[in-house]
């Protein structure tokens, strides 16, 4: 079994020797690069893990990859400068964090029960623009959207993605399924 070190290392490993360590495909929207998400379950260990993390994400860049996107819990822990290139938001469910995690340099991935509707909300000083994804059945794949490829960009706007509450954490809040 492995920590979550070597998870994260053998993650970063991979990005790195993916196409053989070649050209990264232009197979993305408008013949950009291929489109990458980070571990799409689970999370960094610390500090260490998003720099190797943003190691590999350089590394996939100046192979003509996209830029890459992530979702993390350890904003508090994990200030966004070590994520380096990586488009990375922070993944809360509590509004009394929103500050906290502006201060950290991450813009907001909020979780909620559901969304009350598919337009966007204010809240906090924040507005929210539910997942195009999640809120609209015929909406295209994230890789068309690429709202979340840009975190600078929604912080320096005030603005934040919500989510619907999604995973374990459904489980855990709701009893039942994912």
């Amino acid at each position: 079994m492995m920590d979550p070190v070597e998870v994260i290392r053998a993650e970063a490993q991979l990005i790195k020797d993916s196409f053989r360590g070649g050209p990264v495909p232009q197979d993305g929207p408008a013949g950009r690069g291929r489109a990458l998400r980070l571990h799409t379950i689970g999370d960094v260990e610390g500090r260490s893990g998003a720099e190797a993390l943003s190691d590999a994400a350089q590394d996939w860049i100046e192979r003509q990859g996209s830029r890459p996107f992530s979702y993390t819990h350890r904003w508090a822990e994990v200030h966004r400068r070590h994520w380096g290139p990586i488009s990375v938001l922070a993944s809360i469910e509590d509004p009394a964090d929103l500050k906290h995690v502006a201060r950290q340099g991450y813009a907001p991935a909020l979780v909620v029960e559901s969304f009350a509707s598919e337009h966007a909300f204010k809240l906090k000083g924040w507005k929210f623009i539910p997942c195009p994804y999640e809120a609209h059945p015929t909406a295209p794949p994230c890789t068309s959207c690429r709202l979340c490829y840009d975190a600078e960009r929604l912080l320096a706007s005030n603005i934040g993605i919500a989510f619907a509450l999604h995973g374990p954490r459904r489980r855990k809040a709701t009893g039942g399924p994912p």
